[in-house]
């Protein structure tokens, strides 16, 4: 992604987000609102794993994964359109 950047003519700037948290996209959609007229690219690259046998994971971990890879994703693309 970060050779891509650096490749690419076009203004672009990479931003960290804590996925599922809805006040920091809320907080990213409102900057982008103010900043820009159009986003042409969004691209969510956050990812959680678990280690080991789902069995043997604790729920918290697994509540985690599933805001992470899911419920970031969703408030992701909710905010940003």
């Amino acid at each position: 992604m970060a050779e891509l950047l650096r490749l690419s003519p076009a203004e672009h700037e990479a931003v960290a987000v804590d996925v599922a948290d809805p006040e920091a996209w809320r907080g990213l959609a409102q900057t982008l609102a103010h900043d820009t007229d159009d986003v042409a690219l969004f691209v969510q690259a956050a990812g959680a794993l678990l280690a080991g046998r789902l069995t043997e994971c604790e729920p918290p971990a697994i509540a985690r994964l599933v805001e992470v890879n899911l419920t970031g994703a969703l408030l992701g693309s909710q905010a940003i359109g």
